[in-house]
């Protein structure tokens, strides 16, 4: 009896102890399943190079950065492609390129001359054509699958179901509409030929409200509080439009200098232009009372600079200027503290920035 408990007992000991080593195995992870710390971050600055003879293209801009402690990077290195969409299609964009945007999952090349807008995946492989549009300018997203654009000669917007990226409708705009915004389910669009802005209600498509306001309108954006900051130009001037009891209204301040390319950064709820007066960058408190621009970037280059940009991610500034007796351009990359960090070339001049 005392060799049967024995042999039990050591039979017990033996299956505690494979228990125990097999346990304490399955706690060790498996070494295919640890995710490792992302060491490098990359940033790509999209640039859309207008074109000089119908051959717009696009530009990619990286920056390299590497970890050096937490939540902490340093930049180790940046690098600059060209002819992207000719590299991904194996064919050129053929003709100027106005504007780059995306919307969702797709990249829509604006090409004002050849009058219609390629569609891309996000590696910009070409998945369709917008054809039969009339000089676009152009391209908001409204509302889902819903976008309006804009054209340099036609008095209207052309409406785009841009999930099967097919022309739907027109809205009249009785002038060029040269810029808009979307605010909440109404576009504000600026008519500068008929000193008028219209309020645009995109579910019905239809205009619902149209605003008298002479003085150059030239630009708008809206701000971390909703609401539509439209530029003048005539005298320069920052107006904010708001509505009131269903009244139409107007504040305004007096700014500094030839404003132009007013952009807006919403991480520091401040607007950014150059001044044509002195070819720098300027910034601005939106709530200023008058004046107000605060020296961003001395720019020391005598040819005119065109555009400005404004990454939201990290707070710096691209402009650009073409180069004397060249069809490249030069652009100028700030940082968020308004220091000159680097400037690279670019094929033609720059018709915007994206910041993907």
């Amino acid at each position: 009896m005392n060799i049967l408990k024995s042999q039990i007992s050591l039979s017990l000991l033996i299956v505690l102890a494979f228990s125990i080593f097999y346990g304490c195995k399955d706690r060790v992870p498996d070494p295919e399943l640890i995710i490792y710390e992302v060491r490098v971050k990359i940033r790509n600055i999209l640039i859309a190079n207008q074109g000089t003879r119908g051959d717009g293209s696009l530009s990619i801009y990286k920056t390299f950065s590497e970890k050096v402690q937490l939540n902490e990077y340093e930049e180790v290195r940046t690098e600059v492609r060209h002819n992207v969409y000719q590299e991904a299609n194996g064919e050129k964009l053929g003709s100027s390129l106005t504007a780059l945007t995306r919307i969702d999952n797709s990249y829509y090349f604006v090409l004002q001359d050849a009058d219609k807008i390629i569609v891309t995946d996000t590696a910009f492989i070409k998945i369709g054509e917008i054809t039969d549009l009339k000089a676009p300018t152009q391209i908001y997203q409204v509302a889902n699958g819903k976008a309006y654009v804009t054209s340099n000669t036609a008095k209207y917007l052309t409406v785009l179901d841009f999930i099967s990226n097919t022309k739907d409708r027109v809205i009249g705009t009785v002038g060029v509409l040269t810029r808009g915004i979307v605010i909440d389910s109404s576009f504000i669009g600026l008519v500068p030929s008929q000193d008028v802005i219209l309020e645009i209600n995109v579910n019905r498509d239809s205009v619902v409200n149209r605003i008298t306001q002479t003085g150059g309108l030239r630009s708008v954006f809206v701000d971390n509080e909703n609401l539509a900051r439209i530029y003048l130009d005539d005298f320069p001037t920052m107006a904010t439009w708001f509505k009131n009891n269903g009244e139409n209204n107007f504040v305004g301040a007096v700014m500094r200098g030839r404003p132009r390319g007013v952009t807006y950064l919403s991480r520091d709820d401040k607007f950014y232009h150059l001044d044509a007066n002195d070819n720098s960058i300027y910034v601005s408190e939106v709530a200023f009372q008058s004046s107000g621009g605060k020296l961003f970037a001395e720019v020391e280059v005598g040819e005119e600079l065109h555009p400005l940009g404004m990454d939201p991610t990290n707070g710096e500034a691209y402009a650009s200027y073409q180069i004397e007796n060249a069809d490249s351009t030069k652009v100028l990359r700030f940082s968020e503290n308004g220091q000159l960090l680097n400037e690279f070339t670019v094929p033609s001049r720059t018709s915007n920035f994206f910041f993907p």
